[in-house]
């Protein structure tokens, strides 16, 4: 994925080529140049959180019995999978949430009465783990 903008120096037939160029490897997105510094903080940044929710659901996986290398491969096919619906559809990632949006309710609502989990908002990640724990019945 590759961000691009118009320079101050640029024509519109710079920014046809270069897009053409980056299109060959690739996904270009064209923004205002103001919004460059966000288009690299993003793709920079992105990655780390993604990791960080991946190893958050293979972690859980393996806390309910799964082999490491199996939890690991079905977190990272989760997310490669809601990943593909968004670029696919369109959609706003939230609305794939719509069909757990009742039972991520009741779970939250479950979780805040646990004493240990009462500071739940501030470490959002140990919400994977326990969707996962309290599918599972552990």
């Amino acid at each position: 994925m590759t961000g691009i903008c118009r320079g101050a120096h640029a024509g519109a037939e710079h920014l046809e080529m270069a897009r053409a160029m980056f299109n060959a490897v690739g996904r270009t997105v064209v923004v205002d140049e103001k919004n460059m510094d966000a288009v690299t903080g993003l793709s920079a940044s992105g990655p780390a959180y993604a990791y960080i929710i991946l190893e958050s659901l293979a972690e859980a996986g393996v806390k309910v019995g799964l082999p490491r290398d199996v939890a690991t491969l079905l977190a990272a096919q989760t997310m490669k999978g809601a990943a593909s619906v968004v670029l696919e559809t369109g959609d706003h990632p939230a609305d794939g949430q719509a069909g757990e949006a009742i039972s991520a309710c009741k779970l939250r609502n479950l979780l805040l009465r646990c004493p240990a989990l009462r500071d739940i908002d501030n470490d959002p990640f140990n919400l994977n783990e326990a969707a996962i724990l309290t599918r599972t019945g552990r």
